[in-house]
């Protein structure tokens, strides 16, 4: 799905800034019900709203929300929702997934990844977590008699002892 336009107070406009303008992955299922409802509209064309009003307008943010949002809140208990904590609905999964910073970035629009951390940092745990682990040896490096400090450590050169007298010589006495 191309974002390339946004509503504003009733004015169809392009997106606040060239981030806005993105393509989004979407679901199969979705693309199949999205162009059902568009070929059921009669195919009202390019630049017609996906979501119109009974009279083929855009909707408006005041009418969506007092009309749908705000009753199903209030059914669903809750009260504190609005239009931006979609934004959130989309942003949580995606970063509990694992995805990259910048991928979230994208699928919102943000001009940074940046932007995106600094509006999404309570999503991320704040723990340090465990401690790293040092590697341990392979065993081809096991049979080559290098362990200990160096077990796992890509060392340019061609012996274990070499190896040693760099680890040591670069350790602080």
């Amino acid at each position: 799905m191309k974002v390339r336009r946004r509503i504003v107070k009733g004015r169809v406009g392009p997106p606040k800034s060239r981030h806005g303008r993105r393509e989004l992955p979407l679901e199969r299922e979705i693309v199949v019900a999205l162009r059902e409802a568009y070929q059921a509209a009669g195919q009202p064309g390019e630049d017609s709203p996906v979501f119109a009003s009974g009279t083929g307008t855009p909707l408006t943010l005041e009418n969506v929300f007092r009309r749908v949002l705000q009753p199903a809140r209030e059914e669903a208990c809750l009260t504190w929702a609005g239009f931006h904590t979609f934004r959130h609905t989309v942003a949580s999964p995606l970063i509990a997934e694992g995805r990259n910073i910048l991928q979230v970035s994208r699928w919102l629009g943000h001009h940074s990844g940046a932007f995106t951390l600094t509006r999404s940092r309570h999503l991320f745990n704040n723990d340090l977590g465990g401690p790293l682990s040092v590697p341990t040896a392979s065993p081809t490096e096991a049979a080559s008699g290098v362990e200990g400090a160096n077990a796992g450590v890509n060392m340019p050169h061609s012996t274990p002892q070499q190896a040693d007298n760099v680890l040591e010589a670069s350790l602080p006495q």
